[in-house]
């Protein structure tokens, strides 16, 4: 029985990009004993056709080409990518240094004649782990910005200067703003003045720690176009400086009905 990476493999496609037929011929034979799918291509124009019609994991990529040379078929292809990574290994007889650096602009590495099958289908397989947790990344970011965005809570995001980075569907809707609106903001601007010390030292209390922490505690916030405060259970985890300026993710929940209910039947009670 195949194992889960395996039939993961059988699925991930390879192009070959080669207009030697001989060469083309003996790369595809050692890519489908390894258990890929193969596509072959012997332009660089064909490729490109391909790779904006169909998903291709992997592409191998002859420098020397009669319509276009590989250095700027690698460029072409990065950019039709986009944010996919598409691995691009280039298959050259040259071997100057200025040649592999070039390449490599580009390309993600090459491969120089004569090689060894061995060589090749490591380097191949080094490249698609890659391309295998490039898109695991991508998923379980996709899926956190769903969360996040339409989870039934006022969720916004801090730097750590205390301004707001992002806030989601329900933080707009409730507040009767726009991303553009809400972005670069102080989060003080949103409570009471009388609360935002106090909030000031809620943030402060768990921010020293280098550990992530979730507190809790409850304020008014008012939002800009709004001139009756609303009670909000803020609950927020500190998870530190990263490259988008993240620092504090902070989730709120609207408890202002809640409370007034109960009010009303502590009055209606005595």
């Amino acid at each position: 029985m195949s194992s889960q990476s395996d039939q993961q493999q059988k699925l991930e496609k390879i192009l070959i990009v080669d207009d030697n037929e001989q060469t083309a011929t003996f790369i595809k034979f050692l890519i489908d004993e390894a258990g890929f799918i193969c596509k072959v291509a012997n332009t660089a124009n064909k490729a490109l056709e391909i790779i904006r019609s169909e998903a291709i994991d992997l592409v191998l990529l002859d420098v020397v080409m009669p319509d276009m040379d590989g250095i700027t078929a690698a460029g072409t292809i990065k950019s039709i990518s986009g944010k996919e990574f598409i691995p691009v290994i280039l298959v050259t007889a040259l071997s100057a240094d200025e040649d592999k650096v070039a390449g490599l602009t580009h390309a993600d590495d090459y491969i120089t004649k004569p090689f060894s099958g061995d060589e090749l289908l490591a380097r191949i397989g080094s490249l698609l782990r890659i391309r295998r947790l490039h898109k695991e990344l991508s998923l379980s970011k996709f899926r956190y910005q769903s969360l996040y965005e339409n989870f039934p809570h006022l969720y916004i995001s801090v730097d750590e200067d205390k301004k707001i980075v992002d806030c989601n569907r329900f933080f707009r809707e409730t507040f009767d703003v726009t991303r553009d609106e809400v972005a670069g903001q102080y989060i003080h601007s949103f409570f009471k003045s009388e609360e935002a010390e106090m909030f000031e030292h809620f943030l402060r209390s768990f921010a020293i720690s280098d550990i992530p922490m979730v507190h809790q505690g409850v304020f008014r916030l008012n939002g800009p176009k709004q001139t009756e405060p609303r009670l909000i259970n803020v609950k927020a985890v500190y998870i530190g400086e990263v490259e988008s300026g993240l620092s504090t993710v902070i989730a709120m929940e609207d408890v202002t009905r809640q409370t007034q209910l109960q009010e009303q039947q502590k009055i209606a009670r005595k």
